[in-house]
């Protein structure tokens, strides 16, 4: 079995580093990742890993698409495509919007399975905005075949139906105590930390902590720190603050939720996936503006002054998910290929 990951982003790594150790009870399993990527996020070997296809983000808010074009590469992405012959042998590929993958195992007619959040954002029982512009109509268009597959699991902030399931909370996470010791903890990785210690500076009576790759050294302006990312210390801010501003990524919110914060999110300009999250975030209690600048002031005010935290007690369901993915593979393997060779080895037990 394959477990393919997309590099871009954290929550993929999150996910995986969760559901790797059950499936491995299960099934002898590779392990493939595509984008620039650090072996040390995943903890595990990495078997195969190609260039694939990603997004760049900017200092503006979203995507740059600029420099996305300049590295986007369809021909290196086809011809890795088309390399990856050794796809042929697996039973299964389960697939975290990974492109490459998931097209060789559609034309080598191998039974892949998509497990992530950018399924369950654009399935019609999950909360979306009601009208769509064009760059939202081609960000769903995008979400949608990007990485296509035989059968989609989702993950999303509450079950909108039977294959959605409610978000997995990293270990890390699930052993905190949190606690409000009062600071606001801050996380745009789209914006310049210029843009947001400007607009923050506006409320000196409140403590923020800015975490952003932008930031190379601890600094100091006003009311405002600064500081690198660095895993362990923004863990510990997340657990302690009293609210969180960030983007509307999956992971980052679900956590927030999970601890109980008070959130406000902005989500990514020209990410279709943040602006359904926001919308379902909104529905749930949580403050969500479409920008940061001096307009957005006043709604920063209201979100420090009348909102209040959410909570979310999202239980340990990755057997439950294992399962239900092995179970579904096999009608799909025998529609395919006519009958489960012996290689599935273990995962015909589950």
């Amino acid at each position: 079995m394959l477990y393919a990951i997309q590099a871009t982003g954290n929550g993929h790594f999150t996910r995986a580093k969760e559901i790797i150790p059950i499936l491995r009870q299960y099934c002898d399993l590779k392990i493939m990742v595509s984008g620039p990527t650090n072996p040390k996020l995943l903890e595990y070997p990495i078997d195969y890993h190609f260039k694939g296809l990603g997004f760049t983000f900017g200092k503006r808010g979203g995507i740059d698409f600029v420099k996305s074009l300049k590295d986007f590469r369809l021909l290196r992405f086809l011809t890795e495509k088309n390399s990856f012959e050794d796809i042929a042998q697996f039973d299964l590929v389960i697939n975290d919007f990974e492109p490459v993958s998931a097209w060789a195992a559609y034309e080598y007619g191998v039974p892949c399975v998509s497990l992530g959040h950018q399924w369950a954002a654009t399935s019609k029982n999950a909360p979306q905005p009601r009208n769509l512009g064009l760059k939202d109509r081609i960000g769903k268009f995008v979400m949608k075949w990007f990485a296509p597959s035989d059968k989609q699991y989702g993950f999303h902030y509450q079950s909108y139906n039977e294959d959605i399931f409610t978000p997995i909370i990293k270990d890390s996470i699930q052993r905190l105590k949190p606690q409000n010791k009062g600071h606001y903890l801050v996380y745009l990785p789209a914006h310049a930390p210029e843009t947001i210690c400007e607009i923050l500076a506006n409320f000196p009576e409140v403590e923020w902590r800015v975490f952003s790759k932008f930031n190379k050294e601890y600094q100091e302006k006003g009311s405002v720190k600064l500081y690198p990312f660095d895993n362990e210390k923004w863990i510990e801010s997340l657990a302690n603050c009293e609210g969180f501003l960030c983007a509307a990524g999956f992971q980052a919110t679900a956590e927030a939720l999970y601890l109980g914060k008070k959130l406000m999110v902005i989500p990514m300009k020209n990410q279709y996936e943040q602006v359904c999250n926001a919308v379902a975030l909104s529905q749930m209690g949580a403050k969500t503006v479409s920008t940061l600048n001096k307009k957005s002031i006043p709604e920063i005010k209201d979100w420090l002054d009348n909102y209040s935290s959410i909570y979310e007690n999202y239980g340990d369901h990755r057997e439950e998910l294992v399962k239900k993915i092995l179970e579904e593979g096999r009608p799909i393997l025998q529609e395919k290929q006519a009958e489960i060779p012996m290689s599935w080895g273990a995962s015909q037990t589950a």
